[in-house]
């Protein structure tokens, strides 16, 4: 990529199938286990990725494609969190933090190691920002008894 003026990426998540989506919902339900989850997802991110190998792009992405969502990866994977208790103005189900954070498990680790197995391009993964896990998962009823303003989760974040 030394030639490259200007490398491209997709920013944000990569627009995904219908059928994606529903996965990761299924997955998250429990209507579907999570081996059969991460078996069709492997092959719906190696479509993912040679669409953005054909479309030239310098670096890629799985397009978060095993995510629900950009923000709500981060409360699936650091303990502290409660499902669903946010709701936002456009009717969108947030998780709150009621508990510390405690770490659990990598949040982007496993999808970076999966995208650079199959590409010799750059690699990319998105996370939260502190600023974003803070506006988003911090609540006045539900969070203050963890973190009694949003500024001393984001510093925690």
């Amino acid at each position: 990529m030394p030639d490259a003026h200007f490398p491209t990426t997709v920013i944000g998540s990569l627009p995904r199938p219908a059928w994606v989506r529903d996965v990761v919902l299924d997955r998250k339900a429990g209507r579907l286990d999570e081996a059969e989850a991460t078996r069709l997802l492997d092959r719906a991110i190696d479509g993912a990725l040679a669409l953005q190998e054909r479309a030239g792009l310098d670096e890629l992405t799985d397009g978060e494609w095993r995510r629900e969502s950009y923000v709500k990866v981060f409360a699936e994977r650091v303990h502290g969190f409660r499902r669903d208790l946010i709701e936002s103005a456009a009717g969108l189900r947030y998780p709150a933090v009621v508990a510390p954070l405690a770490y659990d498990r990598p949040i982007a680790a496993d999808e970076v190691r999966y995208v650079r197995a199959r590409t010799a391009r750059r690699v990319k993964a998105t996370l939260p920002s502190p600023y974003i896990i803070g506006r988003r998962m911090w609540h006045p009823e539900h969070s203050r008894a963890a973190y009694p303003t949003r500024e001393r989760l984001m510093a925690e974040a």
